[in-house]
């Protein structure tokens, strides 16, 4: 088991478009950028319905600002190599 913002071993050029029409349409309007594409992430939504609470949630949340950063750069992946590189999700664009 990984958690990785890549895929270790995938190769885009042999990856197929998951058939759904949004996908349709990020592969229209993106073209080779959304063929590349091979990354991938997890995100959570939290409702705080009170806006006084949520603010301090985010306030309190604040000395772990590190931590999350830290665990985002879980992509040291591309081309089944090793990048040398603790984040390689935004290098994969240039």
């Amino acid at each position: 088991m990984i958690a990785a913002g890549t895929h270790p071993t995938a190769a885009w050029t042999s990856a197929r478009q998951t058939e759904a029409m949004r996908y349709d349409g990020m592969m229209q309007d993106l073209q080779m950028l959304a063929e590349r594409n091979m990354l991938c992430g997890l995100h959570v939504h939290v409702e705080i319905p009170d806006p006084d609470r949520r603010v301090e949630i985010m306030r309190r949340a604040t000395p772990f600002i590190p931590y999350f950063i830290a665990l985002s750069t879980s992509s040291p992946f591309w081309n089944s190599r090793r990048t040398g590189l603790m984040g390689y999700r935004l290098a994969a664009y240039d």
